[in-house]
């Protein structure tokens, strides 16, 4: 297991009407003494509690319950883990899902999981939380993929929307978000004053044993109306090697002619089942340092270490 600890600490202060914040950072320890200034915009979120809050309660929503003990023992629920974790062989009776109201920090995002449900495999798509929080054995503490929830929970500090992967020695960020199979996360409202949609972003970690897909494609859009989309770019995700990992850094501007006006945000991840031989595989999108650069951004204040989640 890796043995670094040092992650960014990123501050955020909201940029009136526009829903975006600006983003600042420096690295909590003295071999990193130096601050690193941070693209202008709006980091994504730099604590994990609040998006987690949203996260638990847009599936409670979504599948009826109003506690995650209740959401944890939902068959469908349960269903929808086992489904998104591990794709299977056989097609039919499978549909998209989409839950609402996301938050990273500031700005609310729409999620839905694309089914497969054809012949060759059967996948649907899920979003979650990374946290790269070490034990005392510098082991990571959450799961690259976690298991089913039990009680009592199958380890400290478990949360089904809470796993580990690779850490971006780019940032060394605690914190990043993963989508998981095909995926397609939109934002709820249209951002006023957006220049610019950067990121870091990798193929996520295989479990010992499991087979994710390689030449997998993810898609930047923006949208004047939420329904007509102009393509800024498509990438393929690059593989990881180890648990340390320098992500490739993407940017994509706005269009001269659309950056006057309130425009909608739209990531798509074609991450969902397809076949190797005649193994059913997913793959699985790390985005890291997820930022909206906006114009009109405040002066940064002093940054604070960010809460414990």
């Amino acid at each position: 297991m890796f043995v670094k600890r040092a992650f960014m600490v990123l501050v955020l202060l909201l940029v009136p009407f526009l829903g975006v914040t600006t983003g600042y950072a420096y690295f909590d320890e003295t071999t990193h003494e130096k601050p690193v200034a941070m693209p202008t915009g709006a980091w994504a979120f730099n604590k994990l509690q609040g998006a987690l809050e949203s996260l638990e309660d847009a599936y409670m929503t979504f599948f009826g319950e109003t506690t995650i003990e209740d959401l944890y023992q939902n068959e469908d629920f349960l269903d929808l883990l086992e489904l998104a974790g591990e794709p299977r062989p056989t097609g039919g009776g499978l549909n998209d899902y989409t839950v609402n109201g996301i938050l990273l920090e500031d700005v609310s995002w729409s999620y839905t999981g694309n089914a497969t449900a054809g012949n060759n495999a059967r996948s649907i798509g899920f979003f979650r939380f990374i946290d790269r929080i070490l034990d005392t054995n510098d082991n990571p503490v959450h799961a690259i993929v976690p298991p089913a929830p039990s009680d009592p929970p199958p380890y400290d500090q478990y949360n089904a929307f809470t796993a580990f992967d690779s850490v971006n020695t780019e940032t060394f960020n605690r914190y990043a978000f993963r989508l998981e199979g095909g995926s397609v996360l939109t934002t709820e409202n249209a951002l006023s004053g957006l220049e610019s949609i950067e990121f870091y972003a990798l193929r996520g970690l295989s479990m010992p044993g499991e087979t994710l897909s390689e030449n997998r494609t993810f898609t930047v859009s923006v949208s004047e109306n939420g329904a007509d989309w102009t393509l800024l770019g498509t990438e393929t995700l690059i593989s990881p090697s180890s648990e340390e990992e320098e992500y490739p850094f993407y940017a994509y501007s706005i269009p001269e002619e659309l950056t006057e006006e309130d425009l909608f945000v739209r990531i798509v991840f074609n991450g969902q089942a397809g076949r190797r031989n005649t193994d059913p595989n997913i793959s699985r999108m790390v985005v890291d340092g997820f930022t909206l650069v906006a114009d009109g951004a405040a002066a940064p204040e002093d940054p604070e270490d960010p809460e414990d989640p």
